[in-house]
């Protein structure tokens, strides 16, 4: 049955008195007790202190983001920035410089790899790290031996090597990102993700300060390698930062149904390698419309044996005015190759296509279809927020043009 107006069960089954139910005018005498029972609330619900909401950042979480945000930031800045102070040294222009700052669109691109490495599992290593620190490891990994290719590279003789190792060092960063957002999110509870947030953005700027300072004061002494190299020691940090972290919650993989398409293991494989290098060549093209400059495209051809192409397109490039629409068209083309790279063969199910197609295709439709006619203008912003950031990477050779020295 239906309690009276006014009333409420205590505790033991009987009215409670004075909490104000729908419809119930409320006497002087309530209006006190609810008052009392809201200070008596409040005063259950106490605050931090300033020292009990500091403590969070000396949890275990926290210190793994701090060294995750380093690890994060060194290889940002290391091919971004300090990278042009080198290039400048060894007489390379302003133009080229400048071309490097290419290395770093992957940050801006990187969700359109995200939802791979999402499914896709690291063999071995899986199984004793976790979907999301055996991702982090690899990058870590690869981000070293990037380092070290690098340090081991003249840029005076072997400059089209150097931007390769930086664009790879640049990639291998970005899906290192993901991944780190990735864990934090499901590695602490909702009410701790903005000290996490806290801990990864000092991390962040720790490594920046780092790798805008140590290198140039190093190479004084001895010399770019052998600095760069010490840099890539310095990701140890990250490493460490891995093995030490709790395991996230159990990553459960979305599974892809391609059961009504037959394995063909030569075919699928064929297939795969294909779209492999229609991506590469997509993003070659796609990065020289952006700069303006053919070079890594050219070396490209060259190395394959075609160095008449070669020459056509920085031809092409560099002419006057009509150059700046070869230009445009390179990124149309580029961004087009991509696109059907990942698309489904016409009129023909494939393993690879299913898989592409539901792993980049499926996030991106279900984004357009929950905003609408804002998602072009918010995957605008994702792609150009940092384009301006481009321009800073010629200050270092600025910097050294005007006679400033490096310590």
């Amino acid at each position: 049955g239906a309690l009276d107006r006014g009333q409420r069960l205590d505790g033991k089954g009987g009215p409670r008195q004075g909490r104000l139910t729908l419809g119930a005018a409320p006497s002087h005498g309530e209006r006190h007790d609810m008052t009392t029972d809201s200070q008596a609330d409040a005063q259950g619900e106490t605050k931090p202190g300033t020292l009990q909401a500091l403590a969070v950042y000396g949890e275990r979480r926290s210190l793994v983001m701090l060294s995750l945000g380093f690890a994060s930031g060194l290889p940002n800045l290391l091919i971004f920035d300090t990278l042009s102070a080198w290039l400048r040294d060894a007489g390379l222009s302003l133009e080229v410089i400048a071309f490097f700052g290419l290395a770093t669109l992957a940050y801006s691109l990187k969700f359109l790899w995200a939802p791979l490495v999402d499914r896709v599992k690291v063999p071995l290593i899986t199984k004793w790290l976790g979907h999301r620190r055996s991702w982090m490891l690899v990058c870590q990994v690869l981000i070293v031996l990037g380092l070290w290719l690098i340090a081991g590279t003249n840029p005076a003789v072997s400059l089209g090597m150097m931007a390769l190792f930086a664009v790879f060092v640049g990639f291998v960063s970005a899906t290192q990102d993901i991944v780190i957002d990735a864990w934090r999110i499901e590695a602490a509870a909702t009410e701790k993700q903005g000290a996490m947030a806290a801990a990864y953005q000092w991390g962040f700027r720790i490594a920046m300060i780092v790798a805008g300072v140590v290198p140039l004061a190093l190479s004084e002494f001895v010399g770019w390698n052998t600095s760069y190299a010490i840099m890539a020691l310095l990701m140890g940090v990250g490493v460490l930062g891995v093995l030490g972290a709790p395991r996230e919650a159990q990553h459960e993989i979305r599974r892809i149904d391609a059961d009504d398409i037959p394995k063909r293991p030569g075919r699928d494989g064929l297939e795969w390698a294909t779209r492999l290098v229609l991506f590469v060549l997509g993003a070659l093209v796609l990065g020289s419309g952006l700069a303006g400059n053919a070079a890594i495209l050219s070396t490209g051809l060259n190395n394959v044996g075609l160095p008449g192409l070669a020459a056509s397109i920085e031809a092409l490039w560099e002419a006057k005015p009509g150059g700046v629409f070869a230009q445009v068209a390179g990124v149309v083309i580029g961004a087009v190759v991509i696109f059907l790279a990942a698309r489904p063969a016409p009129g023909r199910e494939t393993r690879p296509g299913r898989y592409l197609s539901v792993a980049l295709g499926a996030p991106l439709a279900d984004f357009f279809r929950r905003y609408g006619q804002a998602a072009g203008l918010i995957l605008a912003l994702i792609c150009v927020y940092r384009l301006s950031d481009f321009v800073l990477n010629i200050m270092n050779p600025f910097y050294l043009d005007m006679g400033f020295t490096k310590l």
